[in-house]
Order: C-alpha cells, then sequence, then structure tokens
C-alpha cells in the first residue's frame, strides 16, 4: 500500500510470470494488455503499476470466463 493505494513495485518480466503460473507468456501478455485497456492496472511514471480496481480484479479472478484476453 502506498498512500491507501495498492501499487506493485517491481514488476517480473511476463516470461517470468507466466513460468510461476504455468501458462504461455503470450498468454501473460493478453491479458496484461486487457487489464491496461479496461483500466483495471495503469502503469505508472516510476514504472510501478497501480492496481486501480482491486474489487473489479477480484471478481475476474473469481469468475475468469468474463474476460476475454485472446
Amino acid at each position: 500500500m502506498e498512500q491507501g493505494q495498492i501499487v506493485i513495485r517491481n514488476m517480473m518480466p511476463y516470461a517470468d510470470i507466466a513460468n510461476y503460473i504455468g501458462v504461455h507468456p503470450v498468454t501473460v501478455g493478453r491479458i496484461m494488455s486487457k487489464l491496461y485497456k479496461y483500466e483495471y492496472i495503469i502503469k505508472m511514471e516510476n514504472g510501478r503499476i497501480w492496481i486501480k480496481k482491486p474489487e473489479s480484479m477480484q471478481a475476474l479472478v473469481n469468475v475468469e470466463s468474463e474476460m476475454f484476453y485472446y
């Protein structure tokens, strides 16, 4: 938490995320692209990522099929 906001300080490369969760890096890229497009997350100037809609992201995790990332 930074100033009441959820911020990811050090983003892992997509290949590392994909390896960690067991999916293809392209899948991670597509998912991240949609998260940026619909402003669930916003890349800040300092390279950090601000999770703008944490409740909505939790709902996506619970009901993955509602987000088409391909």
